[in-house]
């Protein structure tokens, strides 16, 4: 249920940004372009990308009852 509510949480903030971004009629972000990642940021997004390829698994796993 918690789970649900973070996912719905998170899709309603992203389509409020993306709104307000094309009801200013999409403004090029150039900060955007030249952004380039630190060290940690990048090691964070290796780490991310290792859990999704079937690392450990973190979070809730449902119980085979359920």
């Amino acid at each position: 249920m918690v789970e649900a509510r973070m996912r719905a949480s998170v899709h309603a903030i992203g389509s409020s940004w993306y709104t307000a971004w094309v009801d200013a009629y999409q403004p090029v972000l150039p900060a955007f372009e030249r952004y380039e990642p630190t060290v940690v940021e990048r090691r964070e997004w290796e780490g991310l990308g290792q859990q999704d390829r079937g690392g450990e698994a973190k979070g809730h796993l449902p119980h085979e009852n359920e």
